[in-house]
């Protein structure tokens, strides 16, 4: 399951989850669950959570009333995907992703939401900004990531989805992720991160390596390359404004670790996205 979780991330960039019958996710998955920039300012508003906590209780009762897939757009528009999880004809928790848009977005939508995102205490200008940087993903992209979860619900067993259901529990972890999602683009430190979360930098450190499956540079690399990503595909920002941008204080450094991370340089990912979509 973890694998699968690690493999859907990097191919997609989309965050992915598992959610039990009183909404808890799962801690040991949120090792990859990104938020959007926009997502995120939502969540980091106690407003805006309750609004996202809502949408999370509606998707779940419309899983229970169908059994089975649910694409819905949430109440600001964009859109998730929620599978749920059968066990003796009963749901008993939901695999989800989400957070993107079919196609690109004009001014008129963000125009729509722009007096509900006020009254959140959200500062409107930051999260247009955010807004326009939502990814795309394609109808038959989407599609064929329905299919790839709705098989991985398939090998479920008793087993694993008791794993799934304890790793619900809340630890340090969280906090440690929701911090480096939240300032991915500032300078983010182990010390710092560790104090977030309540631990030493050396349990922190280890922590890291045992659950998430990679270092806390890695990992935070990787966090600020797939925004590098969304960046490059859906702005016309220059490169080294990316690279700042995505948390990267050295343009060599950030051109670099791209390279390592996508086999092509960032001008050159930039163009080959370009292609696909003409």
């Amino acid at each position: 399951m973890k694998k699968f979780q690690n493999d859907l991330y990097r191919l997609t960039g989309l965050p992915f989850d598992f959610v039990d019958m009183g909404l808890r996710h799962s801690e040991r998955l949120q090792a990859k669950r990104v938020f959007t920039p926009f997502c995120r300012m939502m969540y980091d508003s106690p407003a805006g959570r309750d609004a996202c906590d809502r949408d999370e209780k509606k998707a779940l009762d419309d899983c229970l009333k169908k059994q089975g897939c649910v694409l819905r757009r949430c109440h600001l528009g964009l859109m998730d995907v929620y599978v749920p999880v059968v066990m003796n004809n009963k749901v008993v928790g939901l695999l989800c992703t989400g957070q993107f848009f079919y196609n690109q977005i004009s001014r008129g939508h963000f125009k729509k939401i722009r007096k509900r995102l006020a009254a959140m205490g959200i500062d409107t200008a930051k999260a247009r900004k955010a807004y326009f940087n939502i990814p795309v993903v394609e109808k038959r992209c989407v599609t064929a990531i329905i299919d790839l979860i709705q098989m991985v619900v398939g090998l479920l067993d008793a087993g694993r989805l008791q794993a799934l259901k304890t790793a619900t529990r809340h630890d340090p972890m969280r906090k440690a992720m929701d911090f480096i999602e939240a300032h991915y683009a500032d300078q983010v430190t182990l010390p710092a991160v560790a104090k977030i979360a309540g631990l030493s930098v050396s349990r922190l450190a280890h922590v890291f390596k045992a659950q998430v499956g990679m270092s806390f540079t890695a990992y935070l690399n990787l966090v600020r390359i797939n925004w590098a990503k969304y960046y490059l595909t859906n702005s016309c920002l220059r490169v080294s404004e990316i690279a700042f941008q995505a948390g990267f204080g050295n343009l060599s450094h950030f051109n670099h670790v791209f390279r390592r991370s996508t086999g092509a340089a960032p001008t050159r990912y930039r163009q080959q996205q370009t292609s696909t979509r003409n």
